[in-house]
């Protein structure tokens, strides 16, 4: 970056000029594609309600829930505009909204924590991704059968189907889960909706029950099973007892 004085005499800061080197070239800060790229950031903000307080209805994933996972766990609080800095080679090209506010933040959590995964293993404080989480952190609940076996990278890739309860909420409620990121997109004949969204909510919809009918349809075989089992079971008693008194030898 190219750096020029600031013509007062009395303030000897250093400033940009706002242009940066890229490749050959020097590139302006308020180039076109910059002012493109914030006004994409800016005009696709989530329709989420800024004020969770104002309008709940407007604000989350968990309504969705079935009951009595379907509430908020909070706390949470009002949240900013749309807001960004653009940084290249540690230097700030722009900024937008209000980057200095302390906002809530959810998925993107998963970044941090995996920058800070790595972190760890640099430091050979996670050595092995491969290695059970109980074998070096207990008391978490990762003990059992089942989860005694959930590794790092299963955590980290979000592939350990793990088993509990967090927050008083089991891990179930995450089962043929459907996230929605936005308001439900109303009826198409009867407000502005497009035939195309109407159609997409209708079609994760059906994929839903066609995977609720598929696990029950899971559980009554499995009870039959069981039942047949116990059955076959106590047929198997009746006989021994009955050859027992008669003095039949099986």
């Amino acid at each position: 970056m190219t750096m020029t004085a600031k013509a007062d005499a009395s303030d000897n800061r250093i400033e940009p000029d706002n242009r940066i080197e890229s490749g050959n070239r020097d590139v302006p800060t308020n180039s076109p594609d910059l002012n493109t790229a914030i006004a994409f950031a800016q005009t696709n903000e989530i329709q989420w309600s800024r004020d969770p307080a104002a309008d709940g209805s407007n604000w989350g994933i968990h309504q969705l829930d079935p009951a009595p996972w379907n509430r908020l766990l909070g706390p949470v609080h009002p949240r900013g505009p749309v807001s960004g800095v653009i940084r290249h080679r540690g230097r700030e090209l722009a900024s937008f909204g209000e980057p200095d506010r302390a906002d809530l933040t959810f998925s993107v959590a998963k970044t941090y924590l995996a920058l800070l995964a790595g972190v760890a293993q640099v430091q050979g404080l996670l050595p092995n991704v491969d290695e059970p989480v109980v074998q070096r952190v207990g008391g978490i609940g990762f003990e059992g059968a089942h989860n005694e076996r959930v590794t790092w990278r299963q955590l980290l890739q979000q592939t350990s189907e793990w088993q509990g309860t967090y927050f008083g909420v089991p891990e179930q409620v995450d089962h043929y889960r459907r996230l929605q990121f936005a308001p439900a997109a109303p009826d198409a004949a009867t407000s502005g909706s497009t035939p195309r969204v109407a159609g997409r909510d209708k079609d994760l919809e059906a994929k839903k029950k066609q995977a609720e009918a598929a696990e029950a349809e899971k559980r009554k075989a499995a009870d039959r099973e069981f039942a047949e089992a116990k059955a076959d079971s106590c047929k198997r008693a009746r006989a021994g007892q009955a050859a027992l008194e008669s003095g039949v030898r099986l």
